[in-house]
C-alpha cells in the first residue's frame, strides 16, 4: 500500500519516494525527502533530534 500525505495541492508518496504538485513531479534530494516524510509521519507529534540515532543520520532511509 502506498502511503500518501496531502499538502495543499501537493502530495508526498512515501513508498514511491516522490513529491507531486498537480501533474508535476518535484525533484527533491533523498535526504530532504527523508526529512519531509519523517515530519509527515509524526504530524502533530514530536520529532526527536536526528543526532540521537534517527534513521536520517545513519543513511538507512526507508
Amino acid at each position: 500500500m502506498n502511503e500518501a500525505y496531502r499538502l495543499d495541492r501537493c502530495c508526498v508518496y512515501a513508498d514511491e519516494r516522490a513529491l507531486r504538485c498537480g501533474d508535476d513531479i518535484v525533484p527533491l534530494p533523498p535526504k530532504a525527502l527523508d526529512v519531509l516524510v519523517a515530519l509527515l509521519e509524526r504530524r502533530g507529534g514530536v520529532v526527536s533530534n536526528p543526532r540521537r540515532g534517527c534513521r536520517l543520520v545513519d543513511g538507512s532511509g526507508r
